[in-house]
């Protein structure tokens, strides 16, 4: 027989992330098969916030504290790979997948989801689980040496535990390899050409600004979600040669920036900026003997309303 009670954890091996589509929001979807997600790490958890009357009495101590509001956020990282965070992409977006195999610009629909985790195997019985959650931003990052690697951030109605899962089952994440930031890197155009300066880093963080939970007196759980305003930011990270991005940054010349992430199959996404602002310039001398480098902050600008459109890649 083998020996129980070894650890005095529960391994994170043994741990799942799960989710399904709301269509009522803060109502957990329970009739519907959850789809297990990739994750580095994550940090989706509760947080009270209590006040404490100051009241004044001569006991020498403070008042008992109360619960005001309960909040839930937190962050879902993981390595980029194909099909598998489709619906978080599209929940940071405000939009949905359109067409075959799908493109997705920001819009104004609300997607909402419902998050469970698993604590522990397959076989056992520990839950925690998220209604309503609203994505508020989404990061991307490729850089030399690394996989292209992101996160999610999203903020929850509730948090509760429980001994049984929601759906009527989990169906597997999809297998396919993370993308790299060789091969992986499939194109990138600047005003649709090849762009031909060598690149160290792309990141790009999508923003939902005064986006928040909504409270209310008789329940410190949000009663509803403020949408916000997604704003698209990043920075750009290129070995220095001349002032031809430099004079773009003093002009305020906006650029159309695309780039594509594959996997080994060529699946993956095309991510196009119509209009980026190159912003604060950094040229500097780091040291001896190293490489001059310039890194451009990235301000997206809308066009016709479009901030920003991933498209989906299948080979």
């Amino acid at each position: 027989m083998p020996t129980a009670n070894y650890s005095a954890a529960i391994d994170t091996s043994d741990f799942e992330v799960s989710y399904a589509k709301e269509l009522t929001w803060g109502v957990a979807s329970t009739s519907v098969a959850y789809k297990a997600l990739r994750l580095t790490g994550e940090s989706l958890s509760e947080n009270k916030q209590r006040s404490r009357p100051q009241e004044i009495n001569p006991s020498g101590v403070v008042s008992h504290a109360i619960t005001t509001q309960v909040g839930v956020e937190g962050s879902l990282n993981f390595a980029l790979s194909a099909d598998t965070f489709d619906d978080f992409i599209a929940g940071a977006l405000n939009s949905v997948f359109a067409g075959t195999p799908g493109s997705v610009s920001n819009g104004v629909v609300i997607n909402t989801l419902t998050i469970q985790k698993r604590l522990g195997p397959a076989a056992g019985n520990l839950w925690l689980q998220y209604t309503g959650c609203y994505v508020t931003q989404f990061q991307i990052n490729a850089s030399v040496g690394a996989f292209v690697e992101g996160s999610f951030t999203v903020m929850a109605k509730s948090e509760v535990n429980g001994v049984t899962q929601l759906g009527t089952s989990v169906t597997a994440a999809p297998t396919g390899r993370v993308m790299d930031t060789v091969a992986g890197v499939a194109t990138i155009k600047l005003n649709d050409v090849a762009f031909t300066t060598p690149l160290q880093s792309i990141q790009l963080t999508v923003q939902k600004q005064g986006a928040r939970a909504q409270y209310a007196i008789g329940s410190s759980a949000a009663q509803g979600m403020g949408r916000g305003t997604i704003d698209l930011s990043g920075t750009v990270s290129m070995y220095f040669k001349d002032f031809t991005m430099y004079d773009k940054y003093k002009s305020e010349t906006d650029v159309k920036l695309e780039f594509s992430l594959v996997d080994n199959t060529g699946d993956g996404y095309k991510f196009t900026i119509p209009a980026a602002s190159l912003m604060n310039p950094t040229i500097v001398a780091g040291g001896p003997d190293t490489d001059v480098m310039a890194e451009f902050q990235l301000e997206g600008n809308p066009v016709a309303g479009v901030i920003l459109t991933i498209d989906v890649l299948e080979v």
